[in-house]
């Protein structure tokens, strides 16, 4: 058996720079780098490498100088315009990638890249296979039996390989009929003129007719060497053929400037060109310069890739570890010292030594990511750089101490803590022996569906359930709580929120929590995609974690975290603890030399336990309620349906954009003027159906199914499914390192986009519901970035109306349109809303036009003279980029910061979009620090008055106030009270609300109560 024909890979440096430099927004690193045709053309790179597994790799790019076409003819891509700088200076860095791989690189003063790939695919042609990547068509000329092309078509996700059937497949040529189709067609993008007057249907034409251009011109030459009068027997029409014939020197000029030399005279020494030995070092150092994060696993297996081959290959060697799953495992015992605990004597020898500690940092395992139900396997810790204790817990799981009569388990009593103060909770008996439920007023009776909870206790277990639960390990933990439970021992964790709602779950409270790299991570970088373990890990120390896919595979080979390998499942976490300890002790030193440290310390970390409360607590909601509106929404769905098709004269599939751009553009001849277009026609997007509004009845109709659609699946259909199957609430997941202001969001269920405004968005509302007994109470900050604005701007206009109590936008409508406040209408009042807003975001004419929907110059007129009026806030504006481009970052007035490196970028677009953030950051990040030190405050308070901590411990003897803090969404807190005492709770957080800090322009919070959270009415004093 024949063995497979070696393969070199050409790639068309030049077309993949200029592919991704258009096809990518412009991304930049901290330093304001511009990098994103870097990134694009390492991306392709990595992706071809991995497909196609070259032996050998060469990269050609096109000199600065012309080139011997020039001399042909002078118009020779005459007509392109030059491009941008920031595509230019990317090159030396694409040199670099090149450098990393050792891929030797071609390039020739004279010569296109094109010449150049031509003649290294001729100098092995019969040799080897040859895949050419790029960018373009230019090079399908050069395919063959043993050469291909490989081009993106679109972006840089659509590709095609080309071979010889493809290219006939696409045009009915061959690939060396391509120059002659040129020659008589022309190619615009190049300038090369071709025969005036034909085009490409009849350049193909001619050359499924006569094969060549020679063969062409051949029989032009015949017929007007017979000087007949009468053609009737030609072959070509009279128009075309006299076409031919005034144009014959462009013809052969265009084959001239369209063919690709493959005779250039290169120095080109194939074993330079073998792929394999790549300095990996390099590359992984050139990667976290960029920021190039997501491509880091995708080199790994290259690495492993080239070690295979290189094995097989006489006279090279590795450079440098691969960083392949399995070599991460066997690395980190090789050069750290991470222990598994499995016995008593290991355990003893570790809590000897962990006792000893002042700080350190840990991770906790877990069966699943639930941590309010969560199954622990195991906890890691560490306190010096490379060494990490592993605790087996393996067969310690709550679940197993449940009895089928038992009701809830260890963690679900726990968690009911949580939810009701101790007082009214007593662990050894249920509801019923109680009294009555935390929510009902004396001698009420509970409701029937009450949990009845058993003696369960967790540490002193009969010895009967040996078989369930191992009595060292239950011991283990026994020992280890005092330890989590003395504040005065700092814990670090890497988003240590769900490594203390685990342990809360199992009756430990974590106390002393003093460092979440996470956290620390995202304030000093808070423009970063991610702030993992693994991203963070590798931005500060170039180390390559071992992943949660290296951990459990994917695909159908992917398997549970409970089903890990011991071995496998202790080095991961121990690794883990490690490289938390090694963060903190890395990033605190440079919040303190950021000025961020007070920031970490007093707002961040304390709100690390609040959130932790909160989604503990969870929030109640009526499936009920769910269902009925469930099945009268679909009915609205069904009718909206209905409607549709009738105006499109056929059923046809709504949410198929291909079916719907047909229905919309062809079939109705909706004008597209303004239409944007994506990879496969005109869109149908949100924004591009806006534009359409008014044109024709069906628009209207289809966004109103898109958004019952949108409601339906998101929350509705959602909303049950998230429901707690032992708690019976719902329990979000609070994310404080995603956004770049500092606001909270959340996720399983998004909060934050439920509609406020919209009748259906309010009934959704309605299905977050009070335990019985309950109230549930709104407090949200009225107009608070608008307070902002005045108080940082200090408008004395703005200032005034906020003092007088003014309807802001009445006040602003008033103004600008010279009008008395009491003359102010709703159209007036709606556009000043607009501008106030609008201008807090750094919205222009276009901007406002769009989102107030009004015209242009009325936009322009708008903020023209809203600038007059509010001079303060101009000045605000204009002083606030002005900082932010002197310092690169724009902040908070708690010192929070956003980092802005496109704020001086020559791209318009970029420094745009950055002076926006520089304006609309210190309004809304310093919103959502008020709220977070509001949050704080308000925990605190409920804590000292109702003899429980966050987690439901008692430390006060005087009486409780069953009081929980649910749900943070923009400027709103939601809460729980019992009903006898929901008044007074709301008064108190109002106030600490309303103090958090002193503004030029009074705080202003808005206070409600109700049943659900839909249907609330204001508390009056």
């Amino acid at each position: 058996m024949s063995q497979p024909q070696e393969k070199l890979m050409i790639i068309d440096g030049n077309a993949l720079i200029h592919r991704s430099f258009h096809a990518l927004p412009p991304l930049t690193t901290k330093s304001g780098e511009i990098v994103n045709a870097v990134y694009g053309f390492t991306s392709v790179l990595i992706k071809a490498l991995r497909e196609f597994k070259p032996e050998y790799v060469v990269l050609t790019l096109d000199r600065k100088e012309k080139t011997f076409r020039h001399e042909q003819f002078a118009g020779y891509k005459a007509q392109r315009v030059k491009a941008p700088n920031e595509l230019y200076a990317q090159i030396p860095r694409v040199k670099e990638i090149a450098g990393g791989f050792k891929i030797p690189i071609f390039e020739l003063a004279g010569y296109e890249a094109d010449d150049l790939i031509g003649t290294l695919a001729a100098k092995v042609d019969g040799a080897m296979d040859k895949i050419i990547v790029t960018g373009d068509m230019d090079t399908l000329q050069l395919i063959n039996s043993h050469t291909k092309v490989f081009t993106l078509k679109r972006g840089l996700t659509d590709a095609m390989i080309y071979d010889e059937s493809a290219v006939r497949e696409r045009y009915g040529l061959a690939p060396e009929q391509l120059i002659d189709f040129k020659a008589l067609r022309g190619d615009p993008s190049d300038n090369i003129p071709g025969v005036k007057g034909i085009g490409e249907k009849t350049a193909l034409e001619l050359l499924k007719k006569f094969k060549t251009l020679d063969e062409v011109y051949k029989y032009v030459e015949e017929v007007r060497s017979q000087k007949s009068e009468v053609r009737s027997q030609e072959k070509i029409r009279p128009r075309i053929f006299d076409l031919l014939a005034q144009y014959k020197g462009d013809a052969f000029l265009s084959r001239q400037l369209a063919t690709i030399k493959c005779d250039v005279k290169l120095d080109f020494n194939l074993e330079q060109a073998r792929f394999g030995g790549f300095n990996r070092e390099a590359l992984v150092k050139l990667f976290n310069q960029l920021e190039f994060k997501s491509l880091l696993p995708r080199l790994n297996g290259l690495s492993e890739q080239s070690k295979k081959r290189l094995t097989k290959t006489p006279g090279f060697e590795l450079a440098g570890p691969v960083g392949g799953s399995e070599d991460k495992f066997k690395r980190n015992l090789k050069l750290f010292k991470y222990r598994l605990i499995d016995d008593e004597k290991k355990f003893s020898f570790f809590l000897a030594k962990l006792k000893k500690q002042k700080a350190f940092a840990f991770d906790t395992e877990t069966a699943n990511f639930d941590p309010i139900a969560a199954e622990l396997l195991g906890v890691s810790f560490s306190w010096r750089e490379g060494e990490a204790y592993y605790i087996n817990f393996q067969f310690f799981r709550p679940s197993l101490l449940r009895q089928p009569e038992a009701g809830p388990s260890w963690a679900e009593i726990r968690l009911r803590r949580t939810i009701f103060p101790p007082k009214f909770v007593a662990p050894a008996r249920g509801w019923s022996a109680l009294g009555g439920d935390p929510c009902l007023p004396a001698g009420t009776a509970p409701p029937v569906d009450n949990f009845q909870l058993k003696n369960v206790d967790l540490f002193n277990y009969k010895e009967k359930e040996k078989e369930n639960v191992s009595r060292v390990n239950n011991e283990w933990l026994k020992k280890l709580k005092p330890i989590f439970e003395d504040e005065k021992i700092k814990k670090y964790g890497h988003n240590i929120k769900y490594d203390i709602e685990v342990l809360a779950s199992l009756g430990v409270e974590v106390k002393g929590a003093a460092a979440d790299s996470m956290v620390a991570s995202y304030l000093l970088n808070p423009g970063a995609r991610q702030h993992n373990l693994e991203a963070v890990t590798f931005n500060e120390f170039n180390h390559l974690k071992i992943t949660k896919e290296d951990l459990l595979g994917r695909g159908r080979e992917k398997i549970a975290f409970g089903d890990v390998p011991l071995d496998k499942l202790y080095n991961y976490s121990c690794e883990d603890a490690d490289f938390t300890n090694r963060l903190v002790k890395k990033l605190m030193p440079e919040l303190t030399r950021q000025k961020l440290d007070k920031l970490f310390k007093e707002i961040e970390m304390p709100l690390v336990l609040v959130l932790a409360a909160m989604e503990m607590n969870g929030i109640k909601i009526d499936r009920d309620f769910l269902a009925g509106m469930g099945k009268e929404v679909d009915k609205k769905i069904r009718a909206l349906q209905k409607k549709i098709h009738d105006l499109a004269g056929s059923d046809f599939n709504i949410n198929s954009t291909q079916q719907l751009r047909q229905v919309l553009f062809e079939k109705l001849a909706i004008p597209a003027l303004g239409v944007a277009k994506g990879k496969t026609g005109l869109s149908t997007g949100a924004d591009e159906l806006a534009k359409l509004r008014g044109l024709h009845p069906i628009i209207g109709l289809l966004q109103d199914y898109r958004e019952l659609n949108k409601l339906s699946t998101t929350y509705i259909e959602a909303l049950p499914r998230l429901i707690n199957q032992k708690t019976g609430r719902l329990h979000t997941s609070f994310n404080q390192a995603v956004t770049a202001t500092g606001r909270l969001s959340s996720t399983e269920p998004n909060l934050q986009n439920i509609p406020v405004r919209t009748e259906l968005g309010k009934r959704i509302r309605q299905a977050f519901v009070a335990e019985p007994g309950c109230k549930l109470l709104s407090l949200d900050y009225s107009q608070i970035e608008l307070r902002l604005a005045a108080h940082m701007s200090g408008d004395k206009k703005m200032i005034r109306a906020f003092k007088r109590g003014e309807d802001i936008h009445a006040a602003t409508a008033a103004e600008i349109n010279q009008v008395a406040l009491s003359k102010v209408t709703p159209e007036m009042r709606r556009e000043a809303k607009a501008v106030n807003f609008g201008i807090l975001y750094g919205q222009g004419p276009h901007g406002l036009s769009m989102g107030a929907d009004i015209p242009y110059a009325r936009a322009k007129e708008f903020i023209d003279k809203y600038f007059v009026s509010y001079s303060g806030v101009k000045k605000f504006i204009d002083k606030t980029i002005a900082l932010a481009r002197a310092k690169g970052y724009t902040e908070t007035l708690f010192g929070r910061r956003r980092f802005l490196p496109e704020i001086n970028s020559s791209v318009l677009q970029a420094r745009k979009a950055a002076e926006r953030m520089a304006i609309n950051t210190p309004l809304q990040g310093t919103a959502a620090d008020i709220i977070k030190i509001a949050m704080i405050k308000i925990s605190r308070m409920i804590a000292n008055t109702s003899e429980v901590s966050e987690f439901g411990r008692n430390e006060r003897s005087y009486p409780t106030m069953p009081l929980r803090m649910l749900l943070q969404v923009h400027d709103e807190l939601v809460f729980e009270a019992r009903n006898d005492l929901a008044g007074a709770a709301a008064e108190k957080i109002k106030k600490i609300m309303e103090e958090v800090i002193k503004l030029k322009v009074p705080i202003v919070v808005e206070a409600k109560q109700g049943d659900n959270w839909g249907e609330m009415e204001a508390i009056t004093n």
